[in-house]
């Protein structure tokens, strides 16, 4: 598989201010769809990669429990 530019950096770096600016009414799908308008590939590999990234952030406390929704997609 060939790398990318779209690390679990690149999606932190990108992605947890998109997740503050929604004030909580973002879900992970919503935020890939963000984050693909700004480069990202838009398949299912990033999309796996954005949940994990994410979910790792929630629980080092980079973003508040609340700030992201997740929702049975």
């Amino acid at each position: 598989m060939a790398r990318t530019q779209f690390t679990k950096k690149w999606i932190l770096e990108n992605g947890i201010p998109i997740v503050e600016s929604y004030h909580g009414n973002l879900t992970l799908r919503a935020l890939h769809y963000r984050l693909v308008s700004i480069g990202m590939n838009n398949d299912l590999n990033h999309y796996r990669k954005v949940i994990v990234a994410m979910t790792e952030a929630r629980w080092s406390g980079d973003v508040a429990f609340d700030e992201l929704q997740i929702l049975n997609q």
